[in-house]
């Protein structure tokens, strides 16, 4: 209760304090007792406005959610709001076109959709011995992919390409065809709707091996040769069993995603040292590509 009164106060002292405090720099609050509180604070709002993601517009939306997630951190707080998980799955509200278009950190999600002409510049198709059919992504991610799959065949683990990049029409008639079995509510946590699909952007591959169907890739020795050398290749695994809430899907072990050597070696990194701060793609993307700029509060 006393986080809550302290949140609920913020909102009201930084409004009137924000526009002065944007030139000060960083120092000690007061130990005044006269001030003990109003120090107390603004020393939990000097915690998330220093966070590098932090953005002063969303403040009123931080300390909404805040109020509905007390069991999070100021970190996770500041976080899931930028990605906009403070709304709705595809809230027409917050909405908006896809983020990093033609870069290794495009990212289309349900908050962020590509219209139904894009096609990624520079699809090739990928070497038939990595693939169970035809299938193509754009030129880096394929050649990366090519290299993942041969890797993992001579070390006797195969990985195979089993549907890559998908048009928005694709899409449309895939999604509605699960809809003619399940309901929308259903559909939405397995399958993107078209326009929300990371297989449009180029950079997703789906696989298998070549003893059990993709959905039981979890299942197979591959996958955990997969889950310890993705990185190196650039890959991740995006749709995680712990993050069904931050991407909106279930669980997908059968999901690659090329997001590059240096953020995927990243991530793998982060997410085996920081078990309890663990980060999807998206959450990546919202601190990490993300840094409007910091303030400071203090109290004299």
């Amino acid at each position: 209760m006393r986080r809550r009164y302290l949140f609920l106060t913020a909102l009201l002292v930084l409004s009137t304090m924000m526009p002065a405090c944007q030139e000060k720099k960083p120092s000690e609050p007061s130990k005044s007792t006269d001030l003990q509180n109003g120090s107390e604070v603004l020393s939990e709002i000097d915690i998330m406005i220093q966070l590098p993601y932090f953005h002063q517009e969303y403040f009123s939306r931080y300390i909404a959610y805040m109020e509905s997630n007390l069991d999070l951190t100021l970190e996770q707080v500041v976080t899931h709001v930028n990605v906009g998980l403070d709304f709705p799955y595809y809230s027409e509200e917050i909405m908006s076109e896809a983020l990093n278009i033609g870069t290794n950190l495009f990212l289309v999600n349900k908050y962020h959709y590509l219209t139904a002409d894009f096609v990624p510049a520079g699809l090739v198709t990928i070497a038939k011995d990595c693939t169970t059919r035809n299938l193509s992504l754009s030129e880096e991610a394929a050649r990366a992919f090519e290299d993942l799959c041969r890797a993992a065949k001579k070390a006797g683990y195969p990985i195979l390409g089993m549907s890559a990049y998908r048009s928005y029409a694709y899409q449309q008639n895939l999604y509605n065809s699960y809809l003619a079995v399940d309901d929308q509510a259903t559909v939405d946590t397995y399958s993107a709707r078209p326009g929300h699909s990371e297989h449009q952007t180029g950079l997703a591959i789906d696989v298998q091996d070549n003893t059990l169907p993709y959905n039981q890739f979890s299942e197979t020795p591959s996958f955990q040769w997969a889950l310890d050398n993705l990185h190196t290749y650039g890959f991740i695994i995006h749709y995680t069993p712990d993050k069904k809430f931050e991407t909106g899907f279930m669980s997908e072990p059968w999901h690659f995603r090329y997001v590059g050597k240096e953020v995927a070696t990243y991530l793998y990194t982060h997410n085996k040292n920081h078990p309890d701060d663990t980060l999807s793609l998206d959450e990546y993307i919202a601190r990490e590509i993300s840094k409007p700029y910091s303030l400071a509060i203090t109290a004299d």
